[in-house]
């Protein structure tokens, strides 16, 4: 029986997958430039249901009743989420492609780029609409390589801390952060000019 592969570390936490470590390493570099009031790794957790049980009859040997105990029918049904974000850059969120939902943090779920058979992808559609059904939350599900192609790559993404490539094929023509924040210079700019040929 083959071995599991031990999950990622990263800075101390285990991750689920490497790209849940990928899009950890896209939060710490954007919260290094100051971009992210803050963020979490596996918050919050929300009960989604709880517990089913039922009284159980016992009957000894003789068909007496002896002491009844409780069975469980249904388990408590919790869910958590990958990351939980609060950005301090005004319309980064909308950059991201996120949904602002009753002035909450926004919750991330990070999918692999490939579901051999769709079936995450359609328990996480249970999970979401139960998730926001229960606590008025919306998740956003998150595949790092297409979101890293609409932000930005995380240089610890691209290349080993020895400076060795990790994935070139995957990420190497990718924007880096500089690449993405130079847009949005250049996209304020064009907001100011337009601003000011307005002036009398």
């Amino acid at each position: 029986m083959a071995k599991r592969k031990p999950k990622p570390v990263a800075d101390g936490r285990t991750f689920d997958s490497l790209d849940e470590v990928e899009f950890y390493w896209w939060c710490v570099e954007a919260r290094e430039f100051g971009l992210f009031e803050s963020f979490r790794c596996q918050s919050p957790c929300f009960t989604l249901s709880h517990a089913v049980t039922v009284e159980q009859e016992r009957f000894g040997k003789t068909g007496n009743p002896i002491a009844s105990r409780q069975k469980t029918l249904l388990r408590e049904a919790t869910y958590t989420a990958d990351f939980q974000l609060s950005f301090s850059v005004p319309d980064m969120a909308a950059d991201c492609g996120f949904h602002d939902v009753n002035d909450q943090p926004f919750l991330v779920d990070v999918k692999p780029a490939f579901d051999r058979d769709q079936s995450r992808e359609r328990k996480f559609s249970v999970l979401q609409k139960w998730v926001y059904q229960c606590e008025g939350a919306y998740v956003h599900p998150v595949v790092p390589v297409e979101f890293f192609a609409k932000m930005w790559c995380p240089e610890k993404a691209r290349f080993t801390p020895t400076g060795k490539v990790r994935n070139s094929a995957r990420y190497n023509d990718l924007p880096t952060l500089k690449n993405w924040l130079q847009k949005i210079a250049n996209k304020c700019e064009k907001m100011h000019s337009a601003e000011l040929n307005k002036l009398p």
